[in-house]
């Protein structure tokens, strides 16, 4: 098969997506790169940067992003884990590295090949990054290579130019040396210090003091990497630690979805990292019953007891209370509702016989599964949700934005770390961190809006 038809056939495969979508009125880049799956770290990512240098994205253009997936910057971090450490702590170097994705033009799939054919099996493309170019050209099997980074997914359209998503990380070229990893310097009595630690809150999922154990390694660890001096504690609940942060009581919170939401809406908190567990930063809830109860669906929920963690528990209520009401269950007056203070209390109840059902996040039954031996034969999963954003650690929003932005990179740096990943998994059996910015919230809110619920009144 000649290189020519080649090219042909790839044109055709690339803009498969153009014409699927070619019917819809697209958004700007940043709104069409959101609408990707597995393009969360890159929205992360465009949001600590300088967002001076990021408005053209929303612009005129045209532009072209060529934009690395989730698994692209979980291999740099890997690879290169002084780079990612330095570009989380330097908006000047994370705001340059992300230039250099950035053609200041319209290159289609087809546009781009042909250049390529045109210019003997390669292009050369001018980015925003000042003096920099992107090197375009074909593999052996025809496959599109951006500085050696494969097209995996093309023209995207947008209203403002094109985005093809790519499977690796492209690095400029630097004149200077990356600066090191940086060690604060706070003085005496200011937010920080020694004498005026950051309180560090986190919520009980089931033994406080295991929880508060965690948080006092994972506390020491960020010391050492940032020279911040903390002060681990434990909330009662996700309400008192949301009422924490709004009263300047707690620096850094570890919330849930639902209670992030809110202490956003009330302009307390704002986000700092998501929480990736099995490769994801979402994950789903799920109904549990007894396998020998009866109950197979939501309309067999009528006349119930059902227990949940707590009444602000995104997987284990508010989800699950949206989907039964959505459903025709009357939730004031078809279930006999019960706390029982968390999700593994809540499968315990479920398998005692203390409850008919309740509601988790998928799959709570494994935190108990040695002890209750037989728990996944007996206790059955009948329903699940639709995907909702992980956990968080999120930051008061009057903490200065250099302890924020140094808190973020060296979370990020910490999961990057074999030996560190462990006091993450500790806490909350955390996989990893990735940088967040409040967008990432924006569907949940959709879903609360559309279900008609109050977040400032809902569980209170």
């Amino acid at each position: 098969m000649t290189k020519r038809i080649l090219i042909i056939l790839l044109i055709a495969a690339l803009s498969a997506t153009a014409l699927v979508s070619a019917q819809e009125e697209p958004g700007t880049i940043l709104e069409e790169a959101a609408k990707v799956e597995g393009l969360s770290t890159m929205a992360g990512a465009i949001g600590l940067a300088d967002p001076a240098a990021l408005e053209a994205l929303s612009g005129e253009g045209p532009f072209t992003l060529f934009a690395p997936n989730d698994d692209a910057f979980a291999a740099f971090g890997t690879e290169n884990a002084e780079m990612m450490s330095a570009a989380l702590s330097d908006v000047a170097l994370l705001t340059n590295i992300l230039m250099y994705h950035i053609v200041p033009d319209e290159v289609t799939a087809e546009s781009l090949l042909a250049a390529i054919e045109e210019g003997d099996g390669e292009a050369e493309l001018p980015t925003l990054l000042e003096g920099a170019t992107l090197l375009a050209t074909l593999d052996d099997d025809g496959n599109v290579l951006i500085n050696g980074a494969m097209i995996v997914q093309a023209d995207i359209m947008a209203s403002n130019g094109v985005v093809h998503v790519i499977g690796s990380v492209l690095i400029p070229p630097m004149e200077e040396p990356l600066p090191p990893s940086y060690v604060m310097e706070i003085p005496a009595g200011e937010k920080g210090s020694e004498d005026n630690p950051l309180v560090l809150m986190f919520i009980p999922s089931e033994d406080a003091q295991e929880v508060l154990a965690g948080a006092e390694d994972l506390a020491a660890a960020l010391t050492e990497k940032t020279g911040l001096y903390f002060e681990p504690t434990v909330s009662t609940d996700f309400s008192a630690a949301v009422e924490a942060v709004c009263s300047d009581e707690a620096d850094i919170v570890a919330l849930n979805t639902f209670n992030y939401v809110r202490a956003s809406a009330a302009e307390c908190a704002e986000v700092g990292v998501v929480s990736i567990r099995f490769g994801s930063a979402f994950y789903q809830g799920q109904i549990i019953t007894l396998a020998d109860s009866g109950i197979e669906s939501y309309a067999d929920l009528k006349g119930t007891t059902f227990c949940r963690p707590d009444a602000t528990s995104t997987s284990g209520w508010v989800i699950p209370s949206i989907a039964m009401a959505a459903n025709g269950i009357d939730i004031e007056n078809d279930l006999e509702i019960i706390d029982v203070g968390g999700h593994d209390a809540v499968v315990q109840a479920v398998y005692n016989g203390d409850c008919d059902a309740g509601a988790t996040f998928v799959d709570a039954r494994t935190n108990v599964a040695e002890e209750l031996t037989d728990v996944m034969d007996k206790v059955l999963v009948i329903e699940l949700s639709a995907p909702i954003p992980n956990d968080t650690l999120s930051f008061n929003v009057n903490l200065s934005d250099d302890i924020k932005q140094n808190l973020v990179s060296a979370l990020v740096e910490l999961s990057l770390d074999e030996e560190s990943k462990a006091l993450l998994s500790a806490v909350y059996s955390w996989d990893a961190l990735e940088p967040a910015e409040d967008a990432f919230f924006d569907d949940f809110r959709e879903q609360l809006d559309a279900a008609g619920i109050d977040i400032e009144t809902f569980g209170q």
